[in-house]
């Protein structure tokens, strides 16, 4: 291609910089660098560094020289982003190129940062070790691999940020549950327990006593602190024998703790424990009604109803109700939590649900039990 044909009407090489363009169009209307600075209201020295591709055409530049020169600015501009990428392209290396890749494709695949912050995994001492970790975390082979996770939450979807924080917190939490010594599990024990467990809610101190207790009736259980975007309750489920509840203590008032539990408590009660070939019954409490069909959105209200029937038995709840006639005192709440053996708390957290009580009120009995489960919350480098 000759000179003659660097125009608007032929492309041009992105080798070629805009300069020698602009140079050959110069020499066509016999023009100096100087006359062309003085027709544009621009100094010598602009001119002159675009010629020697020492000065960038900016939007300004182009709007003026398509002025100038009867073209438009678009030819300018395509030239000076094609010749800089030219420029970029052999100045990044292909190798730094494909380190982008790999790790463009670890951030797909999990929240990479928040694992090292959480010391989920090691600080890595170079991409190989960030790819090793991430995959011995997720149990996969290569991040060629979409995790097993992904398929039993969204079955047809592509992974996102939101699953692919739920399919990390399920991990964490499973690498939790492999570092405990294995339960037996029996359900009619497990039943048959229930009542001693809600025995707890009497006393917020007793929350202390609660992972014990779930040992005791065949339950693996761990707290991990949610992991954004996913806004996750708990989740309950069988893997390798094993029955699982987790909890991320979103709300750490005793209440939500509380109803939280029994949620991923009646699961199990009521037969909706799943297994890692069936996929996880996971609460999510952004998205558990726009997802779930017919039939999940019927267990879910099974496992509501079971789960708030067991903290307050819906008849002496119902008989609370009327009687106070919406005079919910606080010596009201104090006295039918106690002669129903909970904590007021957890009644004061049923009336707000229920809409029966403003959620300014009484929100000293609604005690935080975040302290007091501390040992057995997931903390920075834990395992």
């Amino acid at each position: 291609m000759g000179e003659q044909d660097w125009s608007e009407n032929r492309p041009i090489p992105a080798h070629i910089p805009p300069g020698q363009v602009l140079k050959v169009q110069l020499d066509a209307r016999g023009w100096t660098p100087k006359a062309l600075a003085e027709i544009i209201n621009k100094s010598p020295k602009v001119v002159k560094g675009i010629i020697e591709a020492r000065t960038h055409i900016t939007p300004d530049i182009a709007i003026r020289l398509a002025q100038a020169l009867d073209t438009s600015v678009e030819f300018w501009l395509t030239l000076e982003v094609n010749y800089r990428l030219h420029l970029a392209r052999r100045r990044i290396r292909a190798h730094e190129l494909a380190q982008i890749r790999r790790k463009s494709r670890l951030y797909t695949l999990t929240p990479v940062d928040e694992l090292i912050q959480r010391g989920w995994i090691d600080q890595p001492q170079s991409l190989d070790d960030l790819e090793n970790a991430v995959c011995a975390f997720l149990g996969i082979n290569s991040v060629q691999e979409v995790p097993a996770l992904a398929v039993a939450l969204h079955p047809s979807r592509q992974l996102k940020p939101k699953t692919v924080a739920q399919i990390a917190w399920l991990r964490r939490v499973e690498h939790l549950v492999w570092h405990q010594e294995p339960l037996n599990f029996e359900r009619e024990r497990f039943m048959a327990e229930i009542p001693q467990l809600l025995w707890l809610a009497n006393l917020a101190e007793n929350v202390v006593e609660v992972p014990q207790k779930l040992r005791e009736m065949g339950i693996h259980f761990v707290i991990v602190p949610e992991l954004p975007p996913a806004i996750i309750d708990g989740v309950t489920y069988v893997k390798a024998g094993r029955h699982i509840v987790a909890l991320t203590l979103r709300r750490p008032e005793i209440d939500a703790f509380w109803f939280s539990l029994m949620r991923q408590l009646a699961c199990i009660a009521l037969g909706y424990t799943v297994s890692e070939q069936d996929g996880l019954f996971i609460w999510d409490a952004d998205q558990q009604s726009q997802d779930a069909n017919a039939d999940e959105a019927q267990k879910v209200q099974a496992v509501d109803k079971w789960a708030a029937d067991q903290l307050l038995p819906p008849e002496k709840y119902q008989t609370f109700i009327t009687e106070n006639e919406g005079n919910f005192s606080r010596a009201n709440i104090k006295a039918f939590a106690s002669d129903i053996f909970r904590y007021p708390g957890i009644v004061v957290g049923r009336l707000k649900h229920d809409g029966l009580l403003k959620w300014k009120w009484h929100r000293r009995l609604q005690v935080n039990i975040y302290p007091a489960l501390s040992a057995w919350i997931d903390t920075p480098g834990q395992y």
